[in-house]
């Protein structure tokens, strides 16, 4: 089975979000998409990266422009 993965890497100026403020973030996430994992890993006190696993080429297509244009809305 080939797997899909988007890649992204996250700045916090004021540092990062508690756990549980990542968990419930993540909780909110789920159903939004079709990824199948996040993988979280922290890099210093103010950066995070993450990989997200999608089944499909176009499921991960799809969630690129779902964020594009969130962030879009958000800047």
């Amino acid at each position: 089975m080939t797997k899909y993965a988007i890649y992204s890497k996250w700045f916090w100026p004021d540092g990062l979000p508690s756990l549980e403020a990542m968990q419930e973030n993540q909780q909110n996430f789920k159903p939004k998409t079709k990824a199948l994992d996040v993988i979280w890993w922290q890099i210093d006190e103010n950066t995070h990266q993450s990989a997200t696993i999608f089944a499909s080429e176009q499921d991960a297509k799809d969630e690129v422009a779902l964020r594009n244009e969130n962030r879009k809305k958000n800047s």
